[in-house]
């Protein structure tokens, strides 16, 4: 006897608690113009499918706009210990407000959930935080994190250690009176930064199935003084090497930029000074005076009677992270340009078969350009 062919079953699409939500809230919005049979055939869904989301409607809603659950998930599944879940995430939130700016790791998740499933009577005995660590493995943490919308992430930026209480109090006080007295246009952010000027951009497209490996990054280093106003008006880039006398400026008898050296490549409080003095006596020639803010350095330390048409002033300490542009944005784009102006100039060096090569002057030519 011959079994008849079951029928097979076509292209099933799953959603997204996101685009479910979407969905249902399209659908009331058009009800009145659309019917339910005409809404599925204009988004090619299934009217069974669609009749689903309308019967759990009030649940997919509920867990869109708790948060509780990650958007792109396809449904709100849970663990085998619903419980520790929603012990382990309110546990973690309540951390995280009372204390900001604190590390948690996985390993870190693993004990406390080991800790809070003795609590719950989950597991028969109880213990110390550290004896129930491999109650919850690292794989069911994982799970965890992709249900709830957690995510492990990379600390960057100094915010977390801004005071915000004396960056508020200068923005309210100090900062409108130096716009009264000198004008917006006339004032002046300045920072230094460091410079990997051999490094290009460190990622690279690789086929799925292999993988690239990297090389050893050069170490050569250079500071960098930049200024610039809120209109976007720069003030000349000087440029701190190590050496008085590159070799490689000894082929270019005109330069095009600022350069100075110190023994480790830094500034210091002589430079600044310097640097400082030049940019007085161009403000001369202009018939202006102007305002330069920076921060608590120590190679800041200049007094403001050496200069007659600069006037400096200071942001109170740890509120650099806050209050100050060039490290909000400016300095990560000047990277970024150079970088990728370097990375471009490889790419080209490799099509003509050309050995790349960049040396000290060369990179200063493109950081004034930047």
């Amino acid at each position: 006897m011959n079994t008849p062919l079951r029928k097979k079953r076509g292209n099933y699409k799953q959603r997204t608690i996101k685009k479910k939500y979407d969905l249902l809230m399209e659908f009331r919005q058009n009800k009145d113009q659309l019917s339910q049979a005409e809404f599925c055939k204009k988004n090619k869904i299934p009217e069974s499918t669609f009749s689903g989301y309308i019967i759990k409607r009030n649940e997919i809603i509920n867990d869109y706009e708790k948060g509780e659950f990650a958007h792109n998930k396809i449904r709100n599944g849970t663990g085998w210990y619903p419980n520790l879940e929603i012990a382990l995430l309110l546990q973690l939130c309540e951390f995280r407000q009372e204390r900001p700016g604190v590390t948690i790791t996985d390993l870190i998740l693993q004990q406390a959930g080991g800790r809070l499933l003795a609590l719950l009577n989950e597991e028969n005995d109880h213990g110390s935080v550290h004896d129930y660590g491999n109650a919850v493995s690292e794989g069911y943490i994982q799970r965890w994190k992709n249900r709830y919308n957690q995510q492990q992430e990379k600390l960057c930026g100094e915010s977390a250690s801004a005071d915000m209480d004396s960056a508020n109090t200068w923005i309210e006080n100090q900062l409108p009176q130096i716009i009264k007295k000198f004008g917006i246009e006339n004032i002046y952010r300045l920072d230094e930064f460091g410079l990997y000027y051999e490094q290009g951009v460190d990622t690279t497209i690789t086929d799925r199935s292999q993988s690239e490996h990297g090389r050893k990054k050069s170490k050569k280093r250079v500071t960098v003084l930049a200024g610039s106003s809120s209109f976007g008006d720069q003030l000349p880039l000087l440029i701190i090497g190590k050496s008085a006398n590159p070799l490689s400026f000894r082929k270019h008898s005109i330069k095009s930029f600022n350069y100075t050296n110190q023994i480790n490549a830094w500034i210091n409080s002589i430079i600044f000074n310097n640097f400082l003095i030049k940019g007085s006596n161009q403000q001369i020639k202009l018939k202006r005076i102007i305002a330069i803010v920076v921060d608590n350095c120590s190679a800041h330390a200049v007094n403001n009677d050496e200069y007659s048409n600069i006037k400096i002033f200071f942001i109170p300490p740890k509120t650099t992270a806050a209050i100050q542009p060039m490290d909000s944005g400016i300095i990560h784009s000047v990277k970024k340009r150079y970088k990728t102006i370097i990375t471009q100039r490889l790419f080209e060096d490799a099509l003509s078969n050309t050995p790349s090569t960049l040396d000290l002057y060369q990179a200063c030519v493109l950081i004034n350009r930047v």
